[in-house]
């Protein structure tokens, strides 16, 4: 299973995959301004849930979205959100 990073100016999206190489290449015919900015091994998708759960600690959803987070994070800054999850 796989989280990954999407991000467009002033916004992120987290999500998980078990194919990302599929994912983004039908996410890419809905949405050209996206960047997958990063790819990340997780042991399963409950994970995803609970990065969201901290995310919405420091960030806002985007017009009341459920996927689409306010702001910029840095791959670097996610991975150490995701070990830290992990290691709980």
């Amino acid at each position: 299973m796989y989280l990954y990073l999407i991000t467009e100016p002033n916004r992120f999206k987290v999500g998980y995959t078990s194919n990302y190489k599929k994912r983004f290449s039908s996410y890419k015919t809905h949405n050209l301004t996206a960047k997958v900015s990063g790819i990340f091994k997780i042991p399963n998708k409950k994970y995803e849930k609970i990065i969201h759960l901290e995310l919405l600690r420091k960030f806002k959803r985007c017009n009341n979205s459920k996927e689409w987070f306010e702001g910029t994070i840095t791959n670097n800054e996610l991975q150490l959100l995701i070990d830290k999850i992990i290691k709980k």
